[in-house]
């Protein structure tokens, strides 16, 4: 691909040597739509690198630039390629200072940042595939390839498990997120297929590691009309799994109720970790609000809806299924925000930002005939209870990005930075 193909921010990947202080001459890598993706990045290693890589990190982010970092596998290069410790000029001083760090690092002149995720270390990478062996073991299944590494970012690294049994998926997340494996065993215990089912599950004080059966496909572009579908499909699910509450929030679900939302509310607008990205005027405008958006987040607890359990983060690349997919083969994924809370807060992150008034009714409709139909009580009334939580699933956004950010290391927020703020923006609107 030209330059002139690419896109409006460079992406340049930095492959380090496996034992020395070496690295390649850096990969630029041309992407329509940057950043390209972990499986893009390691295509464009194996060019160079035939053992190919790992991804390492963290990165980092400029204004028009994204460095990427791997570890090469091997040492063998491609013939026009070869170990350096000079790198030319021509690069940006970023790419220059994100290899001097990794030196200094592996040299111990410098300490990693003390929330630096385990999978951004060298040989993490190399231990997890030999963990995965091991658990494979234990159910009679082997590897049948290398893991396919698909994310590695601040919040999580996840790999595709070519297995004997079939393709398995591999996520490794910080203790933030130690609740979603249990939180995935009571479901399908309840559910069997409605969520990925847990193979093996490990956490320490600074991973929680999970092996999951494949969930399918995830559709890559969404038809608007399947919202409303899905909307219905999370209210089933929260309608099925009412008497389980206990359970759930003993298993870690977070505490999204009214009164837990208002005092995180109140707090976030005093002393939120992204509260200096809003102008003077805007911080003044929302703590202005505290005490009417309080007010309306304490009016859900003794609203026509029930508490139920909250997703987190469901839209529409969180729910695996095929084309022309009926009820039963979808299959809802990622439940590290899971959390206890107020029926209809998950529809903030189903809601695309362009929706219009006539799609967001459709969508609550839908949402709201679930409960009203399992209630016995009008489709209006159930209705307007879905619309009055719209507060409720802002704020519960904002404060998933404020405990994210401040639980892990800045360098890796990456593509998380930002978010918290646009949240308590749409409180203001």
């Amino acid at each position: 691909m030209s330059r002139s193909d690419a896109g409006t921010e460079r992406n340049i990947l930095v492959v380090l040597h496996p034992d020395r202080p070496l690295v390649l001459d850096p990969i630029e890598v041309f992407a329509n739509d940057p950043p390209p993706g972990w499986p893009e990045l390691l295509g464009e290693v194996r060019q160079a690198v035939p053992a190919g890589a790992w991804p390492l990190g963290p990165g980092r982010e400029v204004p028009g630039l994204r460095i990427h970092v791997a570890v090469a596998r091997g040492t063998a290069t491609a013939a026009d390629r070869r170990w350096t410790r000079h790198l030319d000029r021509q690069w940006p001083q970023a790419v220059h200072q994100v290899v001097a760090a990794a030196w200094d690092e592996d040299a111990d002149r410098a300490l990693p940042h003390p929330r630096r995720a385990p999978w951004m270390r060298r040989g993490w990478w190399t231990e997890v595939s030999a963990w995965v062996d091991a658990r494979l073991a234990e159910v009679g299944q082997r590897k049948t390839g290398d893991l396919e590494p698909k994310e590695h970012w601040g919040i999580s690294a996840v790999a595709l498990v070519p297995t004997s049994g079939g393709s398995m998926w591999l996520k490794a997340v910080p203790p933030i997120f130690a609740r979603e494996p249990a939180v995935l065993r009571l479901i399908d215990e309840r559910l069997p297929g409605r969520v990925p089912a847990v193979v093996a599950a490990d956490a320490t004080a600074v991973e929680t590691r999970v092996l999951l059966t494949e969930a399918g496909p995830v559709p890559a572009e969404v038809n608007a009309h399947d919202l409303p579908r899905l909307a219905a499909l999370l209210a089933d699910v929260q309608v099925r799994s009412l008497d389980l509450l206990p359970r759930l929030a003993a298993a870690g679900c977070a505490d999204h109720s009214p009164t837990q939302l208002a005092a995180e509310l109140a707090r976030m607008a005093e002393e939120g970790v992204e509260l200096d990205r809003l102008d003077p005027q805007e911080r003044a405008a929302l703590q202005r609000l505290v005490p009417e958006l309080t007010n309306r987040l304490l009016a859900l607890s003794v609203g026509p809806l029930p508490t139920v359990l909250v997703h987190g983060d469901f839209h529409p690349w969180n729910v695996a299924r095929p084309p022309s997919w009926k009820d039963s083969d979808a299959v809802i994924i990622d439940w590290t925000d899971a959390g206890v809370g107020p029926a209809g807060v998950d529809l903030a992150t189903l809601f695309p930002e362009t929706a219009d008034e006539a799609a967001r009714r459709e969508v609550r409709r839908a949402y709201a005939d679930v409960f009203a139909t399992h209630l016995g009580i009008p489709l209006s009334v159930a209705d307007a209870a879905v619309e009055a939580t719209e507060v409720a699933g802002h704020v519960i956004q904002a404060l998933a990005y404020d405990v994210i950010l401040r639980g892990i290391e800045p360098a890796a927020a990456g593509l998380l930075s930002g978010a918290m703020a646009g949240r308590l923006r749409a409180l203001l609107t």
